[in-house]
């Protein structure tokens, strides 16, 4: 259900927290990456390497890179907030208290005027929350009931028909529209 209240999911994550990570914490690959467009761009585009003895962190983020990249259009995929960012990780260890089931979280951060992914099915069921900005959502229906991981989306799949859900996400707006085989952008 729409609630509009902005900032309601600060304590999770805010967008100066997405910054804070990418810019201030030394994040590496493949605790982020960067799309564009339905394409992950190449690591090597936006990391690089620092020296250290007695090896060199790699897949650090180059912050200007990063930016650079943004600007362009990229969406910052933040991996597995779960694992290494505490108030992910108790959000999620509470749903999977309250679900009974594993859960893992994922952040998205795309400009304004981009699109991060294409049309694609998940193999997973996934739980929206916008909390900054507001996306425009369309479902389709399924073209694989249920896939299972060896089932992924492939660039010949192409939804047919209208879409069966057409939603704009505002802020502070939780949705739970999509459920493993729905293709959606």
């Amino acid at each position: 259900m729409p609630r509009e209240e902005p900032g309601r999911f600060d304590a999770i994550l805010s967008t100066g927290e997405v910054e804070r990570l990418v810019c201030e914490t030394g994040i590496r690959t493949p605790a982020f990456r960067l799309v564009r467009d339905g394409a992950p761009l190449p690591a090597a585009a936006y990391t690089g390497d620092v020296a250290w003895h007695p090896s060199s962190f790699t897949g650090m983020a180059d912050v200007g890179r990063v930016a650079a990249e943004h600007a362009a259009g990229a969406t910052i995929v933040l991996q597995a907030l779960h694992l290494h960012w505490r108030p992910a990780a108790l959000y999620c260890r509470d749903l999977e208290r309250r679900l009974g089931f594993p859960v893992q979280a994922n952040a998205y951060l795309t400009p304004a005027s981009a699109r991060g992914f294409d049309v694609h099915h998940d193999t997973h069921d996934v739980f929206v929350l916008q909390v900054d900005g507001q996306k425009r959502w369309r479902i389709y229906e399924p073209l694989v009931e249920l896939p299972l991981r060896d089932q992924r989306w492939s660039p010949g799949m192409r939804p047919v028909g209208e879409p069966v859900a057409d939603v704009t996400l505002p802020p502070g707006t939780p949705c739970t529209c999509h459920g493993a085989g729905r293709t959606r952008p």
